[in-house]
């Protein structure tokens, strides 16, 4: 993992998981680990509480939460229950289960049994409290055009 880019975001990253900790009553264990202030070894949290900051905001360091879930239809209750809505990442094992997650999942970019969804030519933006247009592919071009309409009778 390379640095992050900011101080900041060690501090953020730290704050998620004592969140999730204190909702949790200090079943989830990590190891905070940094070194140069900016680098921030990858982590894995199973099991966050619902509630808890690591689950309803977007993580922009490489910590990942791993949830059980009763059913598909559990699973994107539980992924659309936040308030953003940037990307969202799910695998499945049928045809029938990644229609299910394409068709229900909301976020701005989701990657059905892949986690690389971000290319140049692909609109990458969010949907909810993460932000409104887009950027890249034509789709992002739409923000940089100064439309005019002319009807002549």
């Amino acid at each position: 993992m390379g640095p992050m880019a900011n101080a900041r975001l060690i501090d953020a990253m730290d704050a998620l998981l004592r969140d999730a900790r204190a909702r949790r009553d200090n079943r989830l264990r990590w190891r905070p680990h940094w070194q140069f202030r900016v680098l921030w070894a990858p982590t894995v949290v199973t099991d966050a509480p619902d509630d808890a900051a690591l689950a309803t905001s977007e993580i922009f360091g490489p910590i990942l939460s791993i949830y059980r879930f009763t059913d598909l239809d559990d699973a994107i209750r539980r992924a659309n229950a936040t308030p953003v809505g940037l990307a969202a990442y799910a695998f499945a094992g049928s045809a029938s289960g990644t229609r299910v997650l394409s068709r229900g999942l909301r976020a701005g970019m989701v990657g059905i049994n892949t986690t690389h969804i971000a290319s140049p030519p692909t609109p990458f933006g969010g949907v909810r409290d993460s932000g409104w247009g887009r950027s890249g592919g034509r789709e992002g071009l739409v923000d940089c055009l100064d439309m005019k309409l002319v009807a002549y009778g």
